[in-house]
């Protein structure tokens, strides 16, 4: 068998998705000293709490969009109307789903009145999600735009913290200021995507939402009980009232998911071409593959 050759957009892509998560994970760990000095470590134990319960919400907002939709772009980046009819498509999804996590939100807040603060300004990263372009970039394979996007939404993200975070009380804005860079910044991209691409939105059928919905449903719940096999033990403790367990808990617990987003940079690294090798030629799509 002959060498496998591996394609240097492959290369690229592991390069650009490993530094959005290795930028991440560094801001992250940075920003947590900075918090739990400016709000100590039970209140940064509650805004962990409703940081994992936005990134909950932001998981089924995607529905597995972020998976899907890298195939589907890869495959269709040639066709500017299917393209429009595919990117469309997700937006729709995002946006109902979004709706449906806000009756969530309503319910989770009348169980916790006390608490519901937190999640409702944590919600924000969340929102954010519905306009996440990651999916697009990853499938047309340019990251570079988005790379630098999200690495200044994040340095934003740190100085709001730092400035505007000055006593505890203010423990339920971090969450805020988390979301909204990101929510600025990637409303900016999809409009750059839509205006660069020549894309126009088109408002899918009843049908069509419908078939995407079923054929993702296994990818959404598989992300679901991915956040919940490192998460659910954090939602635990925050019913036991140990604030200071729970702190030191989500410290250790966002530390780890950061680190465990390397991962997947790997493997968003070779979807979008797999997907194109596995459209037009299955049989050396096998041979990449092993």
């Amino acid at each position: 068998m002959r060498p496998l050759k591996i394609p240097i957009t492959t290369v690229f892509n592991f390069f650009h998705l490993s530094f959005i998560q290795v930028s991440n994970a560094a801001l992250q760990i940075l920003i947590f000293p900075v918090m739990i000095r400016l709000v100590g470590l039970e209140e940064f134990g509650k805004v962990m709490v409703a940081n994992a319960f936005a990134a909950l919400m932001g998981i089924m907002i995607n529905y597995g969009t972020n998976q899907s939709g890298i195939k589907d772009v890869a495959i269709i980046k040639n066709d500017q109307q299917t393209l429009s009819e595919g990117v469309s498509l997700i937006l729709c999804i995002r946006v109902l789903l979004f709706v449906a996590s806000l009756l969530i939100l309503t319910v989770l807040s009348l169980m916790n009145p006390n608490g519901s603060i937190y999640f409702v300004f944590a919600m924000v990263i969340a929102f954010s999600e519905i306009l996440n372009p990651l999916f697009f970039f990853v499938g047309i394979e340019r990251l570079f735009l988005y790379n630098i996007s999200n690495l200044i939404a994040k340095i934003i993200s740190l100085s709001l913290i730092f400035f505007l975070i000055k006593e505890r009380k203010d423990g339920y804005l971090i969450n805020f200021y988390i979301g909204l860079p990101s929510l600025i910044v990637y409303t900016i991209l999809t409009l750059f995507t839509f205006y660069k691409y020549r894309l126009i939105f088109i408002r899918p059928e009843i049908k069509t939402l419908k078939d995407k919905l079923i054929d993702n449903f296994f990818l959404a719940c598989n992300s679901v009980s991915v956040h919940l096999q490192q998460s659910s033990f954090l939602f635990i403790l925050s019913y036991t009232g140990n604030a200071i367990l729970l702190g030191a808990y989500a410290l250790c617990d966002k530390l780890i998911w950061a680190c465990r987003l390397l991962i997947i940079s790997f493997s968003s690294a070779i979807y979008p071409g797999a997907a194109i090798l596995h459209n037009n030629a299955p049989m050396q799509w096998q041979n990449r593959k092993k």
